[in-house]
């Protein structure tokens, strides 16, 4: 599965099944992923340190857009404790809207969400955490045609195992977007 991502040119992944294969072997394929892993709320559990980069930012046209990484948050709860060992997942609601305000107080123009937590949560979060512009959701299968919109946060749900490829055209304005249109 490696080599089939680094083919197709991934910039950036999040997680959830991949835990089932343990800590271990997990970090062994992410350190043969060219892609970016990014996750804010993946933690060491003992000193509740970040494992892996919390977001990236990309230059277009002259705007910054950040990508933020979120990981499924019940993966503790969804499998055996043994694969995720000495890790904390969670919704971390609170510090990722920190984290939202601090990248809009650098000058960010855009926040995009790279979310495996489904589309009832990441509405939730649309509805609860300002100034995220776009959430790209996974997890619950589900496919959207148009963008959703809550709020002034679109949603975009891509479905399951590459049956959909989804493109999303950004139109950035300072300080978020000005349209999203999906091919």
């Amino acid at each position: 599965v490696v080599e089939w991502m680094n083919r197709v040119g991934f910039d950036h992944m999040v997680s959830h099944w991949e835990w089932t294969l343990g800590r271990e072997r997990v970090e062994e394929l992410l350190g043969r992923l060219k892609a970016q892993f990014l996750s804010f709320n993946i933690r060491e559990e003992l000193f509740d340190d970040p494992l892996f980069p919390a977001y990236a930012l990309h230059e277009a046209g002259g705007y910054t857009v950040a990508i933020i990484g979120s990981s499924y948050p019940y993966t503790r709860v969804a499998h055996p404790e043994e694969f995720t060992e000495g890790l904390s997942f969670g919704v971390r609601e609170g510090e990722l809207a920190q984290l939202v305000e601090e990248l809009r107080s650098k000058g960010v123009d855009a926040i995009v969400l790279l979310s495996h937590n489904g589309l009832p949560l990441d509405t939730a979060l649309a509805q609860r955490v300002p100034g995220i512009d776009l959430i790209l959701t996974g997890h619950t299968h589900d496919l959207t045609f148009t963008p959703l919109r809550v709020g002034r946060t679109y949603i975009v749900a891509g479905s399951t195992a590459g049956k959909a490829l989804i493109r999303g055209d950004l139109k950035l304005k300072r300080g978020g977007l000005a349209g999203l249109r999906l091919r």
